[in-house]
């Protein structure tokens, strides 16, 4: 009996950016809830906070924050112990906090300069003298501020950046600090670098307060902030450049990465990548070991400008050739892929073009996929995507017939790829 490949359906919620989940601890993105959207269980509670446009003017996207009482709460749970951090935001400030020591909390763990604390502010304490700074109110002098542990913020001289923050203005904000060196990016831009005393943060058993320090509000500091905040991040390590590039960004990134592949010479070699960039603009390029050109639908080469990069009849002298796309759009947004190897070993007797030999049909498919492999013994793999790279079905190769059921899928554009006896295929298949 012919096996029924089964589907194994994935749900994935979206969040409003499709940043990487690598170290997330928690993330609320304040899109008509206090929820943790990262699943890590970091449920808030939310005081006088009303929704508000966000950045993009989206109606009920974020909340705004009073500057006088308004809080989102968050409980404690053990992943909220960090050795490394970055801590992200984007705000709009509509006010700042003129009493003592001026300080606006955008978030904190616990009391400030304590084992396990770590915050995210803004504050004026960049003027007058040392003794002084608590007392005097300049809003023309707001800058970022960060602690983590007892590894207090820098020297005013260190930190101070301009231009300093202004009402009115959205802002994205990521301050990572891994064990020793706090740097503070505003807007993509690294606006400041300093170490700490290179202490451990350390571990308290402290919750997490958005927007006021309700940790020290008692004592008459209860610092709050006063404006829009429309996303908040926390992970257990330091982004990358390209990550806090992309942080916040709505330009969207590729989902699906193109793969190595080994053929026999004179097979067709398939390159694929997805991508949520709206309106995507693709170019693929190839580097022969000199450097990555850009390719033109020339010669072996076809889909040059396609999410599908196609070389018919591979030769032996692309062996070992590198490939990518370059996805941009009108925006402008761009991404670029990771490398992809072609490899290209001799033609034997027994495998000629094997992995051309398989058989997809029909295509396109209403109902039923047909897989017809070469040989009945066989080992290897198959897994079915769809367009935006999520795996809806994979399962081992075990007779030489192999059926897929794409009825219940929606309509559009699937890939196939998998791995025969050694060598590995990629088909595109349209379901309608």
């Amino acid at each position: 009996m012919k096996k029924i490949l089964s589907l194994l359906l994935i749900l994935i919620s979206w969040n409003c950016f499709a940043q990487s989940t690598a170290g997330l601890i928690a993330h609320w993105d304040m899109n008509g809830t206090a929820n943790d959207v990262s699943g890590h269980g970091h449920t808030g509670h939310m005081y006088n906070v009303v929704p508000a446009a966000d950045r993009n003017g989206v109606a009920g996207n974020a909340y705004y924050f009073n500057g006088v009482d308004s809080r989102i709460t968050a409980g404690y749970l053990p992943d909220l112990n960090v050795t490394q951090i970055s801590m992200c935001a984007i705000i709009k400030v509509m006010g700042f906090y003129s009493g003592l020591c001026q300080a606006n909390e955008i978030f904190i763990r616990g009391d400030r300069i304590t084992t396990g604390n770590y915050l995210l502010e803004f504050d004026d304490n960049y003027v007058g003298t040392t003794s002084t700074l608590c007392y005097i109110f300049d809003s023309t002098q707001e800058c970022i501020n960060a602690t983590c542990g007892t590894n207090a913020g820098a020297s005013p001289a260190v930190s101070y950046y301009t231009p300093t923050m202004s009402e009115n203005i959205w802002y994205k904000i990521v301050v990572t600090y891994d064990g020793l060196t706090f740097n503070t990016y505003i807007n993509d831009t690294l606006k400041s670098t300093y170490n700490g005393l290179g202490t451990a943060v350390g571990t308290s058993t402290d919750s997490i307060s958005i927007g006021y320090d309700v940790f020290e509000a008692a004592a008459g500091y209860p610092y709050p902030f006063k404006g829009v905040i429309d996303d908040i991040r926390i992970y257990n390590r330091v982004l990358t450049d390209s990550e806090i590039m992309h942080y916040g960004d709505t330009c969207g990134v590729i989902t699906a990465q193109p793969a190595s592949v080994s053929l026999p010479v004179g097979s067709n070699a398939l390159f694929t990548v997805t991508t949520t960039v709206s309106n995507p603009i693709y170019q693929w390029q190839q580097d022969g070991g000199t450097g990555f050109v850009n390719l033109s639908n020339a010669g072996p080469y076809s889909g040059v400008y396609t999410d599908s990069l196609i070389i018919s009849a591979i030769t032996p002298s692309l062996n070992n050739y590198n490939y990518r796309c370059i996805i941009t759009n009108t925006n402008p947004c761009a991404d670029t892929s990771l490398n992809a190897a072609l490899h290209i070993h001799p033609v034997g007797i027994n495998d000629v073009t094997v992995a051309d030999k398989i058989i997809f049909f029909p295509n396109p498919v209403n109902a039923d996929l047909t897989i017809q492999f070469p040989e009945l013994n066989s080992f290897g793999n198959v897994t079915l995507m769809n367009e935006v790279g999520v795996i809806v079905a994979q399962q081992n190769i075990s007779e030489r017939f192999m059926k897929i059921e794409l009825s219940d899928l929606p309509n559009g554009v699937y890939f196939v790829k998998g791995q025969y006896n050694g060598y590995s295929f990629f088909r595109k298949i349209l379901k309608n």
